[in-house]
């Protein structure tokens, strides 16, 4: 069962993906977006604000993390990957098991 914070986590990242780029969308596995929209809470209001940089937003910890793994799997260059999975190895270990393996899960 998914808690309340992964579910308010999910729409965050629902919000954060409605205003990106189709082309960027595009390369996200349709099972995920699927997943997240099934499993968020629809009444958890969101303070996404389009005037400021995502990076400086209070965002979940979780929507970071899937924010994160989102970018690492789908939309990093391979050099970004490199770099990223050296800097960050201990953060995968912290992040909820069950959201990174739906991520994993989704992409070979």
């Amino acid at each position: 069962m998914i808690d309340n914070i992964c579910k308010n986590s999910f729409k965050e990242v629902y919000d954060i993906l409605k205003y990106t780029e189709e082309d960027l969308l595009n390369k996200i596995p349709n099972k995920f977006m699927m997943f997240i929209k099934n499993n968020m809470n629809i009444n958890y209001k969101t303070n996404i604000d389009l005037s400021i940089d995502i990076d400086k937003q209070n965002l979940l910890p979780e929507t970071e993390g899937i924010s994160s793994l989102l970018y690492i799997n789908y939309w990093a260059t391979d050099e970004e990957k490199k770099e990223f999975t050296q800097k960050n190895q201990q953060d995968y270990l912290n992040i909820d098991r069950n959201i990174y393996e739906i991520l994993n899960h989704n992409h070979p």
